[in-house]
């Protein structure tokens, strides 16, 4: 079969003027780590940060969740794998040659290979984003939310070698004047300029040309295949923890009663809201703040910590247990304890999940099969 992306759009990063925020993962690339202060150490008896709490098994979530990534790579997808590098230097190869026919450079890129964060949406449930506070006051005046490092920053020139782009093209395109962008754009994409309208529409450039040269694909991949099928089913679970909780309206109701409560406590949540999972200030809020506030209280720069700025402090991009932070954990801690805000919120979350699951159980149960094998 051919590229199963083959007649999608190509996205040229040095077309695009690209906002990339901060993203959280388990394990990835700290960058720089900005002027040296004090460092996040994990003391004794200490925790590290968390931005969720887990809520364990017995979800409506939980008999699909594990299911969520697809089954496990095999031979097949090894073939597949060989194929799609050989697919992939061909089109490369016929890109260099066309654009240079049209006049301009092209340097081939390699096939991309990814160094960020691998989306697990498996890794995503069974849980609720309201940051992890230990269940006994007494810790959270010990350690406050926990150690954690700065969120891994993810730049742009990450963005281009994760999508195969070669820096060499993107400095190529920058150099070039805007009738010359204009003119590159034309042959590579088939239009002058690549926005939301033009994205969408069926390209007769020389990327697209290349995609019709290279080789036909004999081998099917079972992982890409269940990613083809079910990948915008398994994305949509996620947004119901990410998206949905915080637009329903008893969770906004709850967070407006614990903002009151962390106002009172002189805890200004204000600047923390710039993502649909903190549209308002909420438990992440406090926790972001946290983030920002260094060992001697100043909130350095950015907000929400999705912005946070890769070159402030350390300490003003990490959590490190000091007391500063740690004011802001235990009022947190009681705002939680006077409005019952976990269980209102986890209530809310499950229900949500009932519905999604209510709605979509024959798919979710072909998805589930199929992870198993026997789709």
């Amino acid at each position: 079969m051919k590229d199963r992306i083959g007649r999608l759009v190509a996205v040229a990063v040095a077309s695009l003027s690209v906002a990339v925020a901060g993203c959280e993962a388990d394990e990835a690339d700290q960058g720089d780590l900005g002027p040296p202060t004090v460092a996040p150490t994990l003391p004794p008896g200490g925790f590290r940060a968390e931005s969720f709490t887990l809520i364990g098994g017995g979800t409506p979530f939980s008999e699909y969740s594990p299911y969520l990534d697809g089954p496990p790579p095999g031979p097949e997808d090894e073939a597949y794998e060989r194929e799609s590098r050989a697919a992939y230097a061909q089109r490369e190869e016929f890109l260099a040659e066309c654009m240079g026919k049209a006049g301009f450079e092209y340097y081939a890129a390699d096939y991309p290979t990814s160094d960020l964060p691998q989306v697990k949406y498996s890794f995503d449930q069974d849980r609720m984003v309201v940051p992890y506070l230990p269940p006994a006051r007494q810790q959270v005046e010990q350690f406050g939310y926990g150690v954690r490092d700065p969120l891994p920053y993810v730049t742009i020139e990450d963005m281009m070698a994760d999508a195969g782009q070669s820096e060499a093209n993107t400095d190529y395109f920058e150099a070039l004047s805007d009738a010359g962008q204009r003119a590159y754009n034309l042959a590579y994409f088939g239009f002058e300029e690549l926005n939301e309208q033009t994205a969408l529409q069926e390209q007769n450039g020389c990327a697209a040309q290349a995609y019709d040269a290279a080789p036909e694909i004999v081998n099917d991949s079972p992982a890409a295949s269940f990613k083809w099928d079910y990948g915008n089913l398994a994305a949509s679970m996620p947004r119901v923890h990410n998206t949905g909780v915080f637009q329903d309206t008893r969770v906004s109701t709850l967070a407006a009663e614990w903002n009151s409560c962390m106002a009172a406590s002189g805890i200004d949540l204000s600047g923390e809201t710039d993502t649909e999972w903190n549209p308002y200030p909420n438990a992440l809020s406090a926790w972001y703040l946290a983030m920002r506030t260094g060992a001697d209280g100043t909130i350095g720069p950015g907000g929400g910590g999705m912005f946070m700025d890769s070159t402030a402090p350390l300490d003003q991009r990490s959590l490190i247990g000091s007391p500063a932070e740690i004011r802001i954990a235990l009022a947190d801690f009681d705002c939680r304890a006077e409005t019952d805000y976990e269980s209102r919120f986890l209530a809310v979350q499950l229900e949500l999940e009932q519905q999604f699951v209510d709605t979509h159980r024959g798919e979710l149960d072909k998805m589930k099969a199929t992870a198993q094998g026997q789709g």
